[in-house]
């Protein structure tokens, strides 16, 4: 048996307290199907039939999250913890994401890395990464199987972009290289990439 803490209008749906620990969300049609009221007992029964409907409403969420941009894992959690969903579902709603192929944190990070690799350095891809929640090994693992460098990048962002500043104004020249320092590049790299392209010292 459990205990119905407290109970919150939240527009269409109630934020409910169960056990003073436990807190979902559910519709008020259901709230009334389970006949859940507040500072009272609420059967192991009904709280099966709740903890389903949950169940199935975080997979069903979870695959509306991903229907039109691949998501890492701890996004989908994320988004899951703001709907109050317990932990529990929402291990279960991953796991099933993960069994079929819906959610590949590897596969993430090699979309997201082929994506960024002519824009961005890979110290600055490697940072969003760990930030969208891609841990180190997995990102380390994708990066040493593309064979990438910085050099390489930065070249490729350089030609992309070099039409729009004239290297022989030292005003456009400081300009491009805060620019690309901040893509994550170090203002070495950035000298060394540029002299090619100016054929004269600038140091001013």
């Amino acid at each position: 048996m459990h205990y119905i803490t407290e109970i919150k209008d939240i527009g269409k749906k109630c934020r409910i307290i169960i056990d003073d620990d436990i807190v979902v969300q559910l519709y008020k049609g259901e709230v009334r199907k389970l006949g859940i009221k507040a500072d009272s007992q609420f059967s192991n029964e009904s709280y099966n039939e709740m903890y389903n409907i949950l169940n199935k409403r975080a997979r069903e969420r979870s695959l509306f999250l991903l229907k039109d941009m691949d998501k890492t894992e701890k996004q989908i959690r994320d988004k899951l913890k703001l709907g109050d969903y317990p932990e529990d579902i929402i291990n279960n709603a991953i796991e099933f994401l993960k069994k079929y192929g819906y959610v590949d944190d590897i596969r993430y990070a090699k979309l997201y890395i082929s994506s960024k690799q002519n824009s961005k350095s890979i110290k600055q891809i490697k940072l969003e990464l760990y930030k969208k929640g891609v841990n180190k090994e997995n990102v380390s693992k994708v990066l040493l199987e593309m064979d990438l460098s910085n050099e390489e990048a930065l070249n490729k962002l350089i030609e992309k972009i070099i039409k729009k500043y004239d290297l022989n104004d030292k005003t456009q020249y400081n300009k491009m290289c805060r620019y690309l320092l901040g893509k994550g590049f170090s203002y070495g790299e950035i000298q060394e990439a540029l002299f090619k392209y100016t054929n004269y010292d600038t140091e001013w």
